[in-house]
């Protein structure tokens, strides 16, 4: 009907992504939207095929973290959010999961994990004293009809009670969350560019980063200035990552020459 459509940016679009690199590149016109609007440049470029077939690219930034940024006294949702009492975690490391889904379809591995790789289940139930432990359910797993699997899941690996935390994790927006953590963990996960805006450094538990692998050109920015790694799914390795980060002077967790000083345990 002549209605101009604009794909507003929601997760990951880089060269690795099959969706914008080769199924709307490749595909008919009426698959592709009027125009694109992207969070950075790195996605803007990706898109630089949508520019030859007359098609808008622009760099907009996230509007949903911009509203919790750019706080207005008029954007009520935000303001009630904020004013909601969270709880202050200080004293101990927190640390961000994000969970995904489908990564047995994507990754065409029918052994792959569904929902936690074993070796983070063991490394945060043996550190679950020390840190907060902070698991964010993906959207698909709340709204989609399995949430009450992916929970019965948690409590199974890590009980009902405790310092390993859902719940609020995956009820606060994003950017709050953020705010509230120091280290990121995650697969694949779009969080993990969102992660880099707060300076939080994220461990990607995946080795398919590697040697020509399907996430080869996944998160490139992040990685080569280290604010993602790659870190095996071996219980060692991951505690050893999360220790790495000491706290500053300024009360924030950083670590040292990435590169050098986690030679042993990261890999790529």
């Amino acid at each position: 009907m002549s209605v101009p459509v604009y794909d507003v940016q929601h997760g990951v679009i880089n060269e690795g992504h099959v969706v914008y690199k080769e199924i709307l590149r490749d595909g008919p016109d009426e698959y592709v939207p009027s125009g694109f609007l992207c969070w950075d440049r790195t996605a803007a470029d990706t898109l630089e095929w949508a520019r030859k077939r007359g098609r808008e690219v622009h760099v907009i930034g996230n509007p949903w973290f911009q509203r919790f940024i750019h706080r207005r006294e008029s954007d009520s949702l935000v303001e009630e959010v904020l004013s909601d009492c969270i709880p202050s975690l200080v004293g101990k490391k927190t640390i961000l999961v994000t969970m995904q889904w489908g990564l047995r379809e994507f990754f065409k591995d029918p052994d792959y994990y569904e929902f936690l790789p074993e070796a983070l289940i063991q490394a945060i139930n043996a550190s679950k004293n020390e840190y907060n432990w902070w698991l964010r359910l993906h959207p698909v797993q709340v709204r989609s009809g399995i949430k009450d699997k992916v929970v019965s899941f948690l409590e199974r690996s890590f009980g009902k009670e405790g310092a390993v935390c859902w719940e609020l994790p995956t009820s606060l927006p994003l950017p709050l969350v953020l705010a509230k953590c120091d280290l990121h963990i995650t697969d694949c996960g779009s969080t993990t560019i969102e992660a880099g805006w707060y300076g939080i450094p994220t461990a990607l538990l995946n080795d398919r980063y590697e040697n020509g692998g399907i996430l080869k050109k996944y998160f490139l920015p992040e990685r080569s200035c280290g604010l993602a790694v790659c870190v095996s799914q071996d219980v060692s390795h991951i505690l050893e990552w999360v220790s790495f980060y000491k706290r500053s002077e300024t009360g924030t967790w950083k670590g040292g020459n990435v590169r050098d000083v986690l030679s042993g345990i990261v890999s790529g």
